[in-house]
């Protein structure tokens, strides 16, 4: 029976150990430094209908994009729209184009279309 409160003891002081945190350690470890990046002011958005070859050009490179091929030409259409509104669009394009030529020519459609670069931002790469 000595035994066994004695084992009981050992493992509830284990425990109790164990669960000490060192709060000094933990504040250091948790302030990882951020690079730092100031949003610009966002682009001025018209609303009004998209023009009729911007449309179209979206209906062709959409479904191209979902099966892996950018549509050169109708990127470019979209892009000389400058309306800023589809920069969301070429945004999430670029999630599925990274590296290679089609990251470049989204990238610099994203920044005709904001005026944004987004290889400024540091958590872009």
């Amino acid at each position: 029976m000595r035994f066994a409160a004695g084992a009981v003891a050992a493992m509830i002081l284990l425990v109790a150990c164990g669960c000490g945190g060192d709060d000094e350690r933990d504040a250091r470890t948790s302030t990882v430094t951020q690079p730092t990046y100031d949003f610009p002011d966002p682009p001025i958005v018209v609303e009004r209908p998209l023009a009729r070859p911007v449309a179209d050009a979206l209906a062709r490179l959409l479904p191209s994009a979902a099966v892996g091929i950018l549509d050169p030409e109708a990127l470019s259409l979209v892009a000389d729209s400058r309306d800023p509104r589809l920069g969301w669009l070429v945004s999430d394009l670029l999630r599925f184009y990274q590296g290679g030529d089609e990251e470049r020519r989204l990238v610099e459609a994203f920044e005709g279309l904001t005026g944004v670069d987004v290889r400024s931002d540091p958590l872009f790469s």
